[in-house]
């Protein structure tokens, strides 16, 4: 069939059908290749893991600009777990009256650190065996018990198989930020080539 006789649907099928094709085929080679499939998340419903750093092979050393974010809200319960498992017992994170009381604060504040490890999780999940060797932190306001926020970081610097990036923790309701501060990762040298 001639292509200018082609009426409409026929060329969006024949799109359509072109488009699907390159995909399966890149798809069947990423694969073949050990790498993970095409997404924008990661992760296992309690802790989604978005943005281009999900789309990378594994192995592969993120470009300048590769970003990802994890939203989540602890709970009074993952307060008092951390608290035991840190030893900082400080009524503070665990207590609604004493926070009330002496912070002028409705629920209990979340540890710092703990608000700050969603940063390793974004890089567990997306950057495996990579080694976090770096992290500085600057914490700018509390985060409350069932809040959510927003932690993300963003890829600022390359150097050979070190990746710095910009890290922030940000309230969801009215992007206040929580913590930020700048990581390091080292990437293990076995590297995947993928296309």
């Amino acid at each position: 069939m001639h292509f200018a006789m082609m009426n409409v649907h026929t060329v969006v099928s024949l799109k359509y059908e072109i488009k699907m094709l390159m995909r399966r085929s890149m798809l069947s080679a990423r694969r073949a290749a050990g790498c993970r499939a095409l997404s924008s998340s990661v992760g296992d419903g309690l802790f989604v893991v978005e943005g281009d750093l999900t789309q990378l092979p594994v192995g592969t050393i993120p470009a300048v600009g590769v970003e990802a974010q994890v939203t989540h809200a602890f709970s009074i319960e993952d307060t008092r777990a951390f608290a035991r498992l840190s030893g900082d017992n400080n009524p503070l994170h665990v207590d609604a009256d004493f926070a009330l009381k002496h912070a002028a604060e409705s629920k209990p504040v979340v540890q710092g650190l703990l608000s700050a490890s969603l940063f390793a999780t974004i890089f567990g999940r997306t950057v495996p065996g990579a080694v976090y060797v770096k992290q500085n932190l600057r914490w700018r306001a509390p985060l409350l018990v069932d809040e959510k926020v927003i932690a993300h970081i963003r890829v600022v610097k390359v150097r050979k198989r070190f990746v710095e990036c910009e890290t922030v923790c940000m309230k969801a309701s009215n992007s206040v930020v929580v913590v930020d501060g700048q990581a390091t990762l080292l990437i293990p040298s076995n590297q995947t080539t993928c296309t």
